[in-house]
């Protein structure tokens, strides 16, 4: 579609790993703690808390489903953050394992964690990788 627009899209990589991957956990912490619903609300000036409470991150399992420069980023933040992290990639790497991560196939990824990030390119092979 953008190219009947006439625009140009382009996978970078490497552009800025470390901003891709901090808003990537930016956004999951927002999903997480209805940071949108709470906005909405206290600008209502309804400051409840109910349905606004979501979990500690700290000791949850987090997926990362490719482990690239934003996907180690991505999981070293996370790591950071007291979780344990697991990994799919058809090209494991060692760097990832020794920084903690633990490598499992997709379907062990997808059942054991509570929150699943997506650090791959669009193909054909991972689109729809979610929901088949």
């Amino acid at each position: 579609m953008a190219e009947s627009l006439g625009i140009v899209v382009l996978r970078v990589p490497a552009y800025s790993p470390h901003s891709v991957a901090e808003h990537a956990v930016a956004l999951m912490m927002a999903l997480n703690r209805q940071i949108v619903k709470a906005s909405a609300r206290v600008a209502q000036g309804n400051y409840a808390l109910s349905g606004l409470v979501g979990f500690d991150m700290h000791g949850k399992t987090c997926g990362i489903i490719g482990t690239g420069l934003i996907g180690r980023c991505t999981a070293a933040i996370l790591l950071g953050m007291g979780c344990r992290v697991l990994a799919y990639d058809p090209f494991p790497n060692q760097t990832a394992r020794d920084m903690g991560i633990e490598y499992v196939e997709l379907e062990e990824l997808l059942a054991s964690s509570r929150v699943i990030s997506l650090h791959c390119p669009l193909t054909d092979e991972t689109r729809h990788l979610i929901n088949k």
